[in-house]
This record gives structure tokens, C-alpha cells and sequence, in this order.
């Protein structure tokens, strides 16, 4: 897959980080960007102006306003950025409801059946009673959701933890955005709305947190972890301090991967055995293998290791007759790999199905809802357009089903986006989203209601954000960022929120956008003072108040940092 590299020397360590996709060194790139030293306060005067100016945008907003208080701080949008003002003490002190029972969208469906693994299942059931982390590894498409599927309805661990399993997709998400949804799940805050029917979300600190978790008598269930190093390292961290929380884990790696330093349970996956094998080979094609193939079948199921994701696209191809059996294993003989078969077939196939396979391949992998698929396939705006080329693709296994969204078998990704020329679907799918969050965003509804859409496709539109980073369309940057902020700010997804605010704020340079820089300095700086990082807090706000007193408009500084003392 081609991406623009085109940029000037001074940038293209940005460039480079951004094309990798290496956030840690994008943040770290931009922090040297920072030229304004850090003063003690602001002046008064200042202070003064602004916070009668931003009194007034919020004053302005025309609908019921929404708030997120963490810490010692109310956090309130606007279209100037964030209002943030100091909480005072309350008569009765915040606690904590636990929920009679869990949200139910953090449950996941019951397996049929599990084909072997049984001592897989018994290994880390003994573990999670016995509380820790217990950890599930091995490569996309070797079993690992089916593991968690099982155990999360096992009669020992429901029974034990009383219907109280959490089970969710965490991909890679920020560990601590993961845990806010946990507990979102588990418990409600006892504060009554604000006035005027303002909407009031608290957002427990990290301590909080960790009390609230070990408090609920939960198992927690986490899967499609990518397994990258700080994910280790916060997975880690997260177990030592909630030690009696089990949690249930799988991480796409091998498990050699963790290292010595991991402290928990590990159980690393294979293939299935020989006999598993060639029964989920039968299920996939449909019927009993016949006397003359069962030779075949071995020696299929020995080259792909039990590999279940591609026996079961080995299934497909025999069943929707482009191979025999034997023919299959007479290509696999000549070194031709599945996946190589399996593309051939997908060029093979009519133009919708290609369409389908061109737009989830730019993706990555990212879950796409259907419903996106006939505009972004040029069509209709009909859904059922798409239907039956996209059935076709599921059932040769080149299109996974995952909840209500679908997205390419993981196997596939690389080697399509390696021989298609897919840089003008990223422009189209870059393009789409944008037009789409635009209509979208509803100014006449309450913030909870106009950002539902935008929360639903939240990993679609990180997905499409990140493309259009390594596209370099830095308006387009701009402008989904803008759009994904409130939902990430309101539903207390903090750490998508930074992570989107550094892409905007690489967008703005790249742009040498010092109004939207300023706008995106101001917004990581209020993020900072809520969370009580203050020295960050003051970077940021000072940066931007610089830039906005350069570029001669009323500067967005909060009154809280008139003082650092305070």
C-alpha cells in the first residue's frame, strides 16, 4: 500500500513517526515544539477577560450543557474548548452504586461447542479462581476469542462470580479508557443532573478506580489485546494493584513475548490436534470427508499447524468449488500458500466483492459497519445492495463477522495491501467519513444525544483518523479529530482523547495552523489540569495562550492556574 512521504527536512522525523504510527514518538517530537517557558501565574487582568469570554461562549452554547467532573475539577465544552473550573466541596460526599446487575453490552455470546482445548479451559479457570492475570496468547485466528467465549458462560466462573464476568474487546485501546468502561458498567454515581437539565459525568481518578474494581467481586475479560510492550507494562501494573480482580486476557503474540518480567499466568495456544483439525474441516465443508480424501485432509491439516482460521478458508475454497481437495494439496506441494490461493480467488471474483475487500483492506483490519459500505462503494444508499456480496465474502472466509460490524480476515491485510493499489480508496473512505461526521453532528440535540452515532463507529473513525495521518491530509485531521472530541471527552475516554489531540496538534504544524494549534494546546492543557498534571497543564495553556495572543484573539486560559498554589 503507497502512502504520500512528500515533507520538508525539518519535519520528517514527524513524517516518519507518523507513517509508523509510533504515537509515543509523535508526543515526544511535538513536546520539543513547546518554545514559551513556563510562568508562575497569569496575570489577573488576563485571567479576568478570559474567563468572562468563555463564561459567555458556554453561556451561548443554546442547549442543555454537559459536564465531566474528575478530581477537583468540572469540566464543561465549548466552542472556544474546554471550561474548567474547581469543584467546590459538597455537603454529602460522592459514592458509588453497583449496578444489580452489569450492562448487558458487556457480555459476549455462548460458544456452540469447543473443539478440544479442554486443558487450555481447565488451566485457566484454576488460575482466574485463584485471582492474578491470566494471560491467552497466540496469533490472530488461532482460537483465542473462542477461549474467552467459553469461559466467560463456564458454570464454575459464573457461578462463582455471580453472573458478574465483564467481557469486552479491548484492540488498542488505552488500558485506561478500557477501565473506564469497566466501571461504567458496574456501578452509577449517585449525583443528581445539574441545573437546567445539565448532564453531569464523573470521572473516577486511577486510584478510584482501582478501589471501585477490587470492591465489585468481578472477573474481567479482555480480548483482542494487541500486546504491545505498554499494554504488557499497564496490564501489569493494573493486576499488582487489583490483585484480588481476576483478569482474563487475550494478546495477540506469542507468549514467549511477555518475558520474564510478567507475573501472571501464561497460556499459549497452538494449532489444534490432527483429529480437531480435520473435524472443523468437516464442519467447514459441510460434509464427512469422503474414504480417497482423508489422506489429503492430514496432510492440509499438518501444513497449516491446526491453524483454524485457515482451514476454515480452506474449507471455503473447496466448497465453493475453485479447488478439490486434492487439487489444494497439490498446490500446497508446489510451495502455493492458502492466502496466495486465496487471493487469486478474490481478484477472481465480481466487482462488488472487490469493492468490499479493496475498502476493509485500506482499513487495516479496522471494523467497518455495513451500512457505510454502498455510499463508500459508490452504489446506493441502500444496505441491501451490499448484502450479497458481502455473504459471498463471508463465506469464503475473507470477511470476518465481528458483532454488528465486519472487517477482513486478519491473514489477508498485509499481502492485499502489499498487491492492490489502495491509495484511491484511502481517499474515498477519508472523504466519505468526513462528509459523514459533518451530517452527523446535529447542533439542534443535546451533546449526549448528537454524538451517539460517532461513539458507535469511534474505532472505524481512530481507524480513519490514523489513515489520514499517513496520507497526510491534515485538514482531514482537523476536521474528524474536531468531530470525535466530545464523544471521547463525554464517555470519559480520556486516553483516545490525547491520543487524537496529538495527531490534530502534528496536523495543525504540518498545516502551520496556529489558530487550531492554539485551539488543540488549549485542549490537552485543560485535559492535563483535570487529571492533576499541572506541570503539563501549564505547558500547554501557556503555548496557547501565546499563540492566541499573537494571533490577536480573546486567549481560552483558565482561572485555576491564576496560581500554582492554589
Amino acid at each position: 500500500m503507497v502512502f504520500h512521504t512528500s515533507s520538508t527536512t525539518r519535519d520528517l522525523p514527524l513524517v516518519e513517526a507518523a507513517q509508523m504510527g509510533n504515537l509515543e514518538a509523535i508526543a515526544s517530537l511535538l513536546q520539543q515544539t513547546i518554545t514559551v517557558s513556563q510562568p508562575d501565574f497569569l496575570p489577573t487582568d488576563v485571567v479576568q477577560t478570559v474567563m468572562q469570554t468563555m463564561t459567555q461562549t458556554a453561556a451561548s452554547v443554546g442547549r442543555p450543557a454537559s459536564h465531566v467532573v474528575t478530581n477537583d475539577y468540572d469540566s464543561r465544552w465549548t466552542d472556544r474548548g474546554i471550561l474548567v473550573n474547581a469543584v467546590h466541596p459538597v455537603s454529602a460526599p460522592l459514592t458509588w452504586q453497583l449496578r444489580p446487575t452489569p450492562d448487558p453490552s458487556y457480555r459476549c455470546a455462548p460458544l456452540t461447542r469447543l473443539l478440544g482445548r479442554q486443558d487450555l479451559v481447565n488451566g485457566a479457570i484454576a488460575s482466574l479462581q485463584s485471582g492474578g492475570i491470566t494471560a491467552i496468547t497466540g496469533i490472530n485466528g488461532i482460537g483465542k476469542t473462542a477461549i474467552l467465549r467459553t469461559l466467560c458462560h463456564h458454570p464454575q466462573l459464573t457461578a462463582q462470580f455471580a453472573q458478574r464476568i465483564l467481557y469486552m474487546r479491548g484492540c488498542d485501546r488505552p488500558l485506561e479508557d478500557i477501565w473506564q468502561s469497566i466501571v461504567d458498567g458496574l456501578y452509577q454515581a449517585n449525583l443528581a443532573n445539574g441545573a437546567n437539565g445539565a448532564a453531569i459525568e464523573i470521572k473516577p481518578s486511577t486510584p478510584e478506580m482501582q478501589t471501585l474494581l477490587a470492591q465489585a467481586s468481578v472477573c474481567i475479560v479482555l480480548d483482542e489485546l494487541t500486546g504491545d510492550r505498554n499494554q504488557c507494562a499497564d496490564l501489569m501494573r493494573w493486576s499488582q494493584m487489583v490483585t484480588q480482580t481476576p483478569l482474563l486476557v487475550a494478546l495477540s503474540i506469542e507468549g514467549s513475548a511477555l518475558g520474564e518480567s510478567f507475573k501472571g499466568q501464561q497460556c499459549p495456544m497452538q494449532g489444534l490436534p490432527i483429529q480437531d483439525a480435520i473435524v472443523l474441516l468437516e464442519e467447514g465443508l459441510g460434509r464427512s470427508l469422503q474414504a480417497h480424501e482423508w489422506q489429503d485432509a492430514q496432510y492440509l491439516c499438518q501444513q497449516l499447524v491446526g491453524y483454524p482460521r485457515r482451514l476454515i478458508q480452506s474449507a471455503a475454497l473447496v466448497r465453493q468449488q475453485q479447488h478439490s481437495l486434492a487439487d489444494l494439496v497439490q498446490h500446497l506441494r508446489r510451495g502455493t500458500t492458502v492466502d496466495a490461493m486465496l487471493l487469486k480467488t478474490v481478484g477472481a471474483l465480481p466487482d462488488p466483492e472487490r469493492r468490499i475487500v479493496a475498502i476493509l483492506a485500506t482499513l487495516g483490519g479496522i471494523p467497518l459497519h455495513p451500512n457505510h459500505l454502498p455510499t463508500l462503494m459508490n452504489l446506493s444508499r441502500d444496505t441491501a445492495s451490499v448484502d450479497e456480496p458481502l455473504q459471498t465474502l463471508i463465506q469464503h472466509g475473507i470477511v470476518i463477522v465481528d458483532g454488528p460490524y465486519c472487517r477482513l480476515a486478519d491473514n489477508l491485510v498485509p499481502p492485499i495491501q502489499r498487491s492492490w493499489n489502495l491509495e484511491p480508496w484511502a481517499t474515498q473512505i477519508i472523504s466519505y467519513f468526513t462528509a459523514w461526521l459533518t451530517q452527523s453532528t446535529t447542533a439542534s440535540l443535546a451533546m449526549a444525544e448528537s454524538i451517539l452515532p460517532i461513539q458507535a463507529n469511534s474505532d472505524t473513525l481512530w481507524g480513519v483518523l490514523r489513515l489520514a495521518v499517513r496520507q497526510q491530509q491534515w485538514s482531514a485531521v482537523l476536521a474528524i479529530g474536531t468531530a470525535m472530541q466530545p464523544g471521547l471527552w463525554l464517555g470519559k475516554q480520556w486516553g483516545r482523547w490525547q491520543q487524537v489531540l496529538l495527531l490534530q496538534w502534528l496536523a495543525a504544524r504540518s498545516l502551520q495552523d496556529k489558530t487550531a494549534e492554539a485551539t488543540v494546546l488549549h485542549q490537552l492543557g485543560s485535559r492535563a489540569l483535570c487529571l492533576g498534571d499541572r506541570i503539563a497543564a501549564q505547558t500547554y495553556l501557556t503555548q496557547a495562550f501565546h499563540y492566541r495572543c499573537q494571533l490577536g484573539v480573546p486567549p481560552a486560559v483558565l482561572r485555576v492556574l491564576q496560581s500554582r498554589d492554589r
